[in-house]
């Protein structure tokens, strides 16, 4: 929240449109004169970091602003933060909101806790259809796969530039579920549509399947190797080349 200070008429208020992004900042200007209403503007500023949590890996906003003295009569210059350091100390937050959704949804993917008491099988029967389908038709010519194990990445480059016709890249083992679920599907759930999936896309450029958020979920959230799974994939999926999306400063992680 930005502006000078707050005046105590009403009628003598001006304010722009509030902007919320993603919830975590809200920017507004309010101008006006009088001193007496600036405590009015931290009072909104208090109950607006109040109720704002940053995400876990950022850092935490503070809960307020000090009633200082030459704040409130506006007696401040570009040394006021360099004069009061505690406005920039870090302050703990409870994050309750986050740790009720880490619970819902970690007992909507893998059934009750037994810790905490629960017994029998999760509540959901509702097994998903795998499909079963033939194998396909042998093929006249070498899939891209084959020509990049004989060839290498120039001969799979020259394949690639010399086919006519529209190559397709499916991402639904990484975008798919990292825009739906969060990144958390398990490598035993991907696996079981394995089979189908080098059936179905046998015929595609490649398969995305790593890479973007995929490596850090699976080690920091479903606690899996991504090394492993990229192996079991490649066991399953033997016919069709992988994609991985490689971010170009900081690759797998969330820091340069």
């Amino acid at each position: 929240m930005s502006g000078a200070c707050i005046p105590t008429n009403p009628s003598s208020l001006t304010s722009s449109p509030t902007l919320v992004s993603r919830g975590l900042l809200v920017s507004g200007e309010m101008e006006g004169e009088g001193e007496g209403v600036v405590y009015l503007k931290m009072t909104m500023t208090e109950r607006l970091y109040s109720n704002v949590h940053a995400s876990p890996t950022s850092t935490p906003l503070p809960p307020s602003l000090p009633v200082l003295t030459d704040f409130i009569h506006g007696q401040v210059d570009t040394g006021f933060i360099a004069r009061n350091p505690s406005l920039l100390l870090p302050v703990s937050s409870s994050n309750r909101g986050q740790k009720l959704l880490t619970f819902i949804g970690h007992t909507i993917v893998n059934g009750p806790d037994p810790s905490l008491g629960a017994s029998g099988p999760p509540c959901s029967v509702i097994d998903p259809t795998i499909p079963s389908l033939p194998p396909p038709p042998p093929r006249k010519d070498k899939s891209l796969r084959q020509i990049y194990l004989e060839r290498g990445p120039k001969g799979f480059a020259q394949a690639v530039r010399k086919h006519k016709g529209t190559l397709i890249t499916d991402t639904t083992w990484r975008d798919a579920h990292q825009s739906l679920l969060a990144t958390r599907v398990r490598t035993r759930d991907l696996l079981k549509i394995s089979e189908a999936t080098s059936v179905a896309l046998a015929p595609a450029y490649s398969l995305e399947n790593w890479g973007g958020a995929t490596f850090d979920v699976s080690m920091r959230f479903l606690r899996e190797d991504p090394w492993d799974r990229l192996a079991l994939m490649r066991e399953a999926v033997p016919n069709i080349p992988f994609q991985m999306l490689l971010r170009g400063a900081n690759a797998v992680g969330y820091t340069r």
